[in-house]
């Protein structure tokens, strides 16, 4: 029994989402203004699908240039957590 949990274990270890360090960072951010805004309540915003969804953009060329262009965004926004929310 422990030989199939422990091969469990390693296959989904193998399966799982490689994760983006940049990706943490822009998501972080991300979810601090919108836990900081008025709009928290209203938006469903979770990080971990952010991380993820970041992370399979970037590796192909179209979606890293979105992610690009999303980290531009972030990072002129700065502290503005109301230019942050409007960053596309």
């Amino acid at each position: 029994m422990r030989v199939v949990l422990a091969l469990a274990l390693v296959a989904a270890a193998a399966c799982a989402e490689p994760r983006s360090p940049r990706c943490k960072q822009l998501c972080a951010h991300e979810a601090a203004c919108v836990e900081d805004s008025s709009a928290g309540a209203e938006t469903a915003f979770d990080e971990g699908d952010c991380i993820a969804a970041c992370a399979a953009l970037e590796r192909d060329a179209e979606g890293r240039g979105a992610v690009e262009r999303h980290a531009d965004c972030l990072a002129k926004a700065g502290a503005d957590c109301a230019a942050v929310l409007a960053c596309p």
